[in-house]
């Protein structure tokens, strides 16, 4: 799936009539298959326009097309993964990965057979033995299996995740990276990634997008040729990191009066 944003802005009303401006003239491409990153510092948009792509929110101006059409609203060729899982409890991890598919079904839609589609999806994230288990039974990193594995039951086009393992500890982070770069490698979905880990989008993207403050734009874009697996000690992996982390912190640096 190809996604494409042009000259797009994006303003909050307060409560009191002002704007907030959020987003302003952002231009981005995104490949069909590729794994791209949005780095940037916590509040400057990244979720945002990210949302915008969903169909969550609207730009105030400007144009977002999926594969050439315009973005109007949410659709199932565009899965959102959360930071906070969004599972229900009182479902089990079964009923949670199959609830996407069985509400296309209640609408008419044609789907695989549910025990196909679900241990597929059980053996893509790794949660072979936990299909009958409940969400409070699960550690935060089997939790993000179970939206990721519900993101791509519906068979999407791209996932676009919400900063999805900010909420977990470094340990299960580094396992859940790798877990969700073997489901891309896989099932070679296009991907985009909020994150504000620089070492993070080093390790994923194919290419990395650096957000400026709000209003934000994109302030500078790196294509990460680094072969995989990727060695976070490496001279060349910490060089990268560190030019993508002073690109973030000149853009936040103020004039001296």
């Amino acid at each position: 799936m190809r996604i494409e944003a042009r000259q797009v802005r994006m303003d909050y009303v307060l409560p009191n009539k002002k704007k907030l401006p959020v987003i302003d003239n952002l231009n981005v491409d995104i490949d069909d298959g590729q794994f791209v990153c949005l780095l940037g510092p916590s509040g400057c948009g990244k979720s945002t326009f990210l949302r915008c792509i969903a169909g969550l929110e609207y730009p105030t101006t400007g144009l977002i097309e999926v594969d050439g059409h315009k973005v109007e609203g949410p659709g199932p060729d565009r899965s959102m993964v959360f930071q906070d899982y969004a599972l229900f409890p009182w479902c089990t991890v079964a009923q949670n990965v199959l609830f996407g598919v069985r509400l296309r079904a209640n609408r008419g839609h044609n789907i695989r057979p549910e025990p196909d589609l679900l241990k597929e999806l059980i053996d893509l994230v790794g949660l072979e033995g936990f299909e009958h288990a409940y969400p409070h039974q699960l550690s935060g990193g089997m939790r993000q299996r179970v939206g990721i594995a519900r993101a791509l039951s519906v068979n999407p086009g791209a996932l676009l995740m919400d900063e999805p393992f900010a909420a977990i500890d470094a340990i299960t982070r580094e396992s859940m990276q790798k877990q969700l770069l073997s489901v891309w490698e896989k099932t070679r979905k296009t991907i985009i990634f909020v994150t504000h880990s620089v070492e993070e989008a080093a390790f994923l993207g194919d290419r990395v997008h650096v957000f400026a403050p709000r209003p934000t734009s994109i302030r500078e874009s790196f294509t990460i040729n680094l072969p995989r697996p990727r060695d976070p000690a490496s001279p060349a992996f910490v060089k990268l990191a560190q030019q993508m982390r002073e690109s973030i912190n000149s853009g936040m640096r103020r004039p001296t009066p």
